[in-house]
């Protein structure tokens, strides 16, 4: 009888996330228990910034080290270890010139194929100004680059030494995590990416993709919905929806500091209105080409063009734009274009408006998106959404979605019917129970398998983040706070266990 093969896997371990330690946690104690081996390679503070510490703050490392070696203490079976120090070469990562833009972030191809998308991605998501108006979002766009470039050619010598079938990376997107990637499709290595869902009792897998590839969401719906009846999905849909609109939603929420009945004063009941609902676009910018905009190039010259060709058609449709709240830590030079619509008899809502997302969606007579979740809630409200640009539900035919500026147009000026409500049932359905479960972790209680997990802000112990931002923190010499830190790690390990 034929030898059977064991499957060697290698995790990658970054920073020390919650939500991705406890998807890592999970997979590699399933894998020890089926016999696969498997090989941890973390990291212990050999890069110029990550996603929770740009600045490579050394005590900030230090702590997240200690919650990494005590997570990976929890699985007894594991053995094999190692950091990313052991693999480290010599580089001229500091001999890169300042990042001036993010067009030449885009545009750059070495030592792969997109990228700079990695570097952009941590800078905007840090600083959310995707124009780079501001000083401080070149500097640290910079800074992941250098850290891009260190995780390539440290990683091209774990790849090379350790040969895994298989390596496990979380995310895909930010700068350490979408440079791993990228460099596994390089050298034509499986890789599988997770990430955590909502509720965080699920986490999703997808072997060679990412969960912002539009396809690998697509089979991730699919999948989850495949062998669920229609019934037991409409159901879970509705509460989903119903819980979004009345802000108990355990998913992301942007409307809790929203009330009913502050449109009275500037809409009457029998207007005609079209609402136009922006998205986070620095979000969407650093995603890759695939989610450029098919028919503007940027959201607000789209909503600029809608409204000069609404106001010569129909005057007396009333209009209004509500910019999204997560816009609201935006820099004001990319939130100015938006409040100065108010010269085109825009009624503008800003992000931190108490106007309510969901009396916006009842008094619409059309709802115009560019991608945001809001297109396909408007559906479900029986709302007639057309989207300009690209969302993980665009194959659901839950919105309608021009191709052209001629077809747009045609759009706005024809008495539109809503999509079916039960076309929207899907996605909930797999927000909610997507997936696969942490079946042995406690989300609630911080558990895994009995055992305490460390947060990063709550984790006994090691809550340091808000002492390092301490300015006592700052003056003491690096030996003392090490010291502190060691200390307080053991303490941590004798209170858990």
């Amino acid at each position: 009888m034929a030898e059977q093969t064991v499957a060697k896997s290698l995790f990658v371990l970054f920073a020390d996330i919650p939500t991705s330690r406890w998807i890592e946690l999970t997979l590699i104690d399933e894998k020890l228990n089926n016999g696969d081996e498997v090989t941890v390679v973390y990291c212990d503070g050999v890069l110029p910034a990550c996603t929770i510490n740009h600045n490579a703050d050394r005590s900030i490392c230090n702590a997240c080290i200690g919650r990494t070696r005590y997570h990976l203490g929890l699985l007894k079976k594991l053995s094999d270890v190692h950091s990313l120090s052991e693999y480290v070469t010599e580089d001229a990562i500091h001999q890169v010139g300042e990042i001036s833009s993010a067009v030449f972030l885009k545009n750059l191809n070495e030592p792969c194929e997109r990228f700079g998308y990695g570097p952009l991605s941590s800078a905007v998501s840090f600083t959310r100004d995707m124009n780079f108006s501001i000083d401080s979002t070149k500097s640290l766009a910079t800074t992941y680059y250098r850290s891009s470039l260190r995780v390539w050619s440290t990683l091209s010598v774990v790849f090379s030494t350790l040969a895994p079938d298989v390596v496990y990376v979380h995310n895909g997107r930010l700068a350490e995590y979408q440079t791993t990637y990228l460099l596994l499709k390089s050298l034509s290595l499986k890789c599988v990416t997770h990430e955590i869902c909502c509720p965080p009792k699920h986490f999703a897998q997808f072997t060679n993709g990412r969960i912002h590839d539009r396809e690998c969401y697509k089979s991730l719906i699919l999948d989850s919905t495949q062998h669920v009846s229609p019934d037991i999905i409409a159901q879970v849909a509705k509460q989903y929806f119903e819980s979004k609109r009345n802000g108990t939603s355990k998913y992301q929420n942007f409307t809790s500091n929203q009330s009913y009945g502050q449109l009275d004063s500037v809409l009457s009941e029998t207007s005609e209105v079209l609402t136009i609902f922006t998205s986070s676009e620095d979000e969407f910018a650093c995603l890759g080409p695939e989610w450029d905009y098919p028919i503007y190039s940027s959201q607000i010259s789209g909503i600029i063009d809608v409204v000069g060709y609404v106001r010569s058609t129909n005057s007396s449709v009333k209009i209004v734009v509500r910019m999204h709240p997560n816009m609201s830590a935006m820099p004001y030079c990319d939130l100015k274009p938006y409040y100065d619509l108010v010269s085109m008899q825009v009624i503008v809502v800003e992000p931190q408006s108490k106007i309510h997302s969901y009396e916006l969606v009842d008094r619409s007579s059309k709802i115009l998106t560019f991608g945001s979740t809001i297109g396909i809630e408007g559906t479900y409200w029986g709302k007639p959404v057309i989207q300009v640009g690209h969302s993980p539900f665009d194959f659901l035919d839950v919105c309608y979605i021009p191709e052209s500026r001629m077809q747009l147009m045609e759009l706005l000026n024809s008495n539109l019917e809503s999509r079916p409500a039960s076309n929207t049932h899907k996605f909930a359905y797999t927000l909610l129970h997507g997936g696969d479960i942490l079946n042995k972790i406690d989300a609630d209680k911080w558990l895994f398998k009995g055992k305490r997990v460390l947060d990063i802000q709550n984790g006994t112990g090691l809550r340091l983040q808000g002492m390092f931002k301490s300015p006592l923190w700052a003056f003491l010499s690096s030996e003392f706070r090490t010291c502190c830190l060691l200390i307080m790690r053991t303490c941590s390990q004798l209170f858990n266990h």
